[in-house]
């Protein structure tokens, strides 16, 4: 009989990485259920933001930079906080090393009449792909949920993967986006915008 003579050690040592994966793969995976959050009675978009905050890659450095730089903690290459118009605009590094963050809200009314705001939130990093991702607010019920992005792109960009970048609006409620993966008659990215109707966005 053939006897297999095992390292208890060396089993320990796979049982963990397989634990560890097991947890980084649970913990990366985005989370739509909805989690209770504070607000003050005249929220603005740094207030939603920071709400959303624990929710938008919550294993990186870069969206808590993000946070000091709005709040005035720390330095950065562009920094615009329009509370006003409810847009914000965060630039760390330059050249092959920039970072860059935009988040932007609408305010809405749901099914049952409770007062939201959809937050969109865009960020990118070097050697990352282009991260766009919505929270529905709500503020009746004192609630933050993530949701899908409330849009369609055209079907060749998704059959085809195509990388997309977005342009957030400070004014108005038009989100631009592009793709290199095609080209349009003049050579240049293929563009679509995408326009908030209350509830979601159409597309142009």
């Amino acid at each position: 009989m053939l006897t297999l003579k095992t390292n208890s050690k060396s089993l320990w040592g796979v049982f963990a990485l397989l634990l560890l994966f097991s947890f980084s793969s649970t913990v990366s995976a985005q989370d739509y259920s909805a989690h209770s959050c504070k607000l003050p009675a005249k929220a603005n978009v740094v207030d939603y933001l920071q709400v959303a905050l624990p929710y938008i890659h919550p294993s990186e450095q870069f969206m808590r930079d993000a946070m000091k730089v709005v709040r005035g903690k720390k330095a950065a290459s562009e920094r615009i906080v329009d509370k006003r118009n409810g847009y914000i605009s965060v630039t760390l590094g330059g050249n092959e090393d920039t970072q860059h963050m935009e988040a932007c809200y609408w305010r809405k009314t749901d099914d049952r009449g409770h007062q939201c705001a959809l937050l969109a939130v865009y960020s990118f990093e070097p050697g990352e792909d282009a991260v766009i991702r919505f929270f529905d607010i709500d503020r009746t019920a004192g609630t933050i949920r993530a949701i899908k992005p409330p849009y369609n792109l055209p079907k060749q960009w998704t059959a085809d993967d195509y990388p997309v970048q977005y342009k957030l609006p400070r004014v108005g409620k038009t989100i631009e986006a592009w793709t290199y993966g095609a080209v349009d008659k003049d050579g240049g990215p293929l563009r679509v915008k995408l326009t908030f109707n209350g509830k979601g966005f159409d597309t142009k």
